[in-house]
């Protein structure tokens, strides 16, 4: 069900960054931008993820801002269906040959998407439109994706080839998908309240403590435990490059996630003290 040859591997590779790049762009454009635009949240919404992107360095117009956030929200899709994929292998779920498939085809998933998106953004940037050059118009937002995307691409095919059925590669791909998926979801969930109330003031608290505790649990503590386990394995059997390989991309992985952990903690020190102030 998933071949560790090179041959079947890239296949796979391709096949699953073609079903992204097009059912994403479906999925964001007809199902999510739509059920956005009809919210009484939606304007609100809109002007927080064009806020978060100007703090980028990115002065998005309402337009462009909508389509990359629906395209962002389309992407849960993906981390939610890579991480789900890890779950038997983590539980003992089937035998050991299809829970291990099932895993692997999940981190091809998450490279998928990424080998899709990296080609489009080069793309866009390089030989696109003025209105699609405009949704890539900095190098930091670029800089923060690539920084992403090379753990996947750069690690996928060679584990599913070499160590597809190592415990703690299958946990690795969980927690950067699956914890991903849920703390994007409830950030999302977070741009619709209304925090001058009190209900909605209460609902973000809680909100920033998941998102904080997500964070803290699957990119630094847990994170860093099963990183070291997958380093240890590829020092002591998969050789000196797929160590070396293995630290530069943990390394950079590492500093992603100390950007996502910090962007969670001012979120925890700005909404945490908040009060709603009562008209007397």
């Amino acid at each position: 069900m998933c071949e560790g040859t090179l041959l079947v591997q890239l296949f796979l590779l391709v096949c699953s960054a073609t079903l992204w790049f097009f059912l994403l762009a479906w999925f964001g454009g007809k199902i999510v931008r739509p059920f956005i635009t009809k919210q009484p949240w939606g304007d609100q919404w809109i002007e927080i993820n064009q806020k978060n992107a100007k703090e980028l360095g990115v002065d998005f117009d309402k337009e462009t801002t909508l389509v990359a956030a629906c395209n962002l929200v389309a992407v849960l899709l993906q981390h939610s269906l890579g991480g789900a994929l890890c779950v038997p292998a983590l539980l003992g779920w089937f035998s050991p040959e299809v829970r291990t498939a099932l895993a692997c085809h999940g981190a091809l998933c998450e490279a998928g998407w990424e080998l899709q998106d990296g080609l489009e953004r080069a793309y866009h940037v390089l030989f696109g439109t003025e209105e699609k050059k405009k949704e890539n118009p900095t190098m930091v937002p670029n800089v923060i994706m690539g920084v992403h995307h090379a753990m996947g691409l750069t690690m996928v095919v060679p584990m599913n080839i070499f160590f597809p059925s190592l415990y703690w590669y299958h946990e690795g791909i969980f927690l950067l998908q699956f914890a991903a998926f849920f703390a994007l979801l409830i950030q999302f969930y977070s741009f619709t309240l209304d925090v001058g109330t009190q209900s909605g003031l209460l609902k973000m608290q809680l909100s920033v403590v998941a998102v904080f505790s997500l964070m803290i649990y699957s990119r630094a503590l847990r994170y860093g435990f099963v990183v070291y386990k997958v380093v240890a394995f590829l020092y002591a059997e998969g050789g000196t490059v797929m160590f070396v390989g293995s630290c530069v991309t943990a390394l950079l992985m590492s500093l992603l996630n100390a950007l996502l952990v910090c962007d969670s903690a001012g979120k925890l020190v700005k909404f945490l003290p908040m009060s709603v102030k009562k008209e007397l």
